[in-house]
């Protein structure tokens, strides 16, 4: 996605630094990311991080719309859901204002991101160990690490384990959730 978004905003030719930049734009957007906060961090003009910032609102108008209608329902309601079901309750939403309000719209934004991709995570984990042991495989599933699943893979069961794992990711999870 961060590679994705330097290109949008850079060209196919990106450095390092703009990548970085498109980073932060990316995760920045969930949390309200001002043009001043990005000039900051990376040494630009405000005027240049204020470009970025459109430019990925351009790109991206769906993300936007989406943390739109996050706001209002948590606004109204109180709490906010992951797809999955997972529900965080943030009552004092309903009440506040300014900049307790904005607190808490950044967290509404990443609660149901940070929740799915953990449920994800987890869900991986579970599908692999089952496909693993379908297969009668001695390879384990032993940790999850932030974002990853980790394996013990036997030599002998590298290829067999990878497309279990490609499979399991890119079909088996995302089709059924």
């Amino acid at each position: 996605l961060h590679d994705e978004t330097a290109k949008l905003m850079f060209g196919p030719e990106f450095t390092k630094e703009q990548r970085s930049i498109a980073k932060n734009i990316n995760f920045g957007t969930v949390y309200g990311i001002s043009a001043f906060s990005l000039s900051q961090k990376f040494r630009i003009e405000k005027t240049k991080s204020q470009e970025f910032i459109q430019s990925h609102r351009l790109a991206f108008p769906q993300v936007y719309l989406w943390m739109a209608v996050q706001h209002r329902f948590i606004r109204e309601h109180g709490w906010i859901q992951s797809r999955l079901g997972q529900v965080r309750h943030l009552p004092r939403a309903t009440k506040a204002e300014d900049q307790e309000l904005k607190a808490i719209f950044r967290q509404a934004g990443n609660f149901p991101i940070q929740q799915l991709g953990a449920q994800i995570n987890n869900l991986a984990a579970w599908h692999l160990r089952e496909a693993y042991q379908r297969g009668q495989f001695d390879s384990l599933v032993v940790n999850q690490v932030h974002d990853s699943v980790l394996s013990d893979v036997l030599p002998d069961e590298v290829r067999a384990c990878e497309s279990i794992c490609r499979r399991v990711m890119e079909q088996e999870v995302p089709g059924r959730y």
